[in-house]
């Protein structure tokens, strides 16, 4: 029984090298700048080349631009938006500040209307704080009881009451909650 296992066995795994030589072949087809993917049985380009017609030909990219996380591509940096095959400075109003790319958002104690940042109302301000402090408030009461709930629930408003800024800094708040919970 242990002699046909070990035949049986030989047996597929020649079968099967000899299937996969060919495709072992493709290796040696892969263009210049390219490795190949034996999850995929294909030709992969290198980071900072791009698929063309077949070949691996590297990525230019334009001033103000970086390759994109995997390297097959180009984004614009901070302050630039992509026109065309170029990146172009984007206006920032005054009391704004960039988050990605070409975005931005008003700074603390500024509201954006239209194209620019208006200093916040005494009004709006205050409702800002009393936000603000009724999330605080509602987290540090309930934080000893559910934990996990309680993060998460301060991290949801947070998202919903806050721009990008604003958002960041409520959020270590609730990282502070999170470390108290431990």
């Amino acid at each position: 029984m242990i002699k046909f296992i070990l035949v049986f066995s030989l047996i597929i795994f020649c079968t099967t090298f000899a299937a996969a030589t060919p495709m072992l072949e493709q290796e040696q087809t892969c263009p210049a700048n390219a490795t190949f993917n034996v999850v995929t049985w294909s030709c992969l380009c290198k980071p900072g080349y791009g698929a063309e017609n077949g070949d691996c030909v590297k990525i230019k990219a334009p001033e103000n631009a970086h390759l994109s996380l995997y390297g097959s591509s180009w984004a614009c940096n901070k302050g630039f938006v992509k026109e065309g095959d170029s990146c172009v400075a984007v206006k920032l109003p005054k009391n704004a500040d960039f988050i990605v790319g070409g975005q931005w958002e008003c700074n603390t104690g500024y509201i954006r209307v239209d194209m620019s940042c208006k200093e916040m109302t005494r009004p709006q301000l205050v409702d800002e704080l009393k936000s603000t402090h009724e999330l605080l408030m509602f987290s540090l009461l309930t934080s000893r009881r559910n934990c996990a709930s309680t993060v998460e629930r301060c991290e949801d408003e947070c998202d919903k009451r806050f721009n990008y800024t604003d958002e960041r800094k409520c959020l270590e708040i609730c990282e502070v909650l999170e470390d108290e919970c431990k």
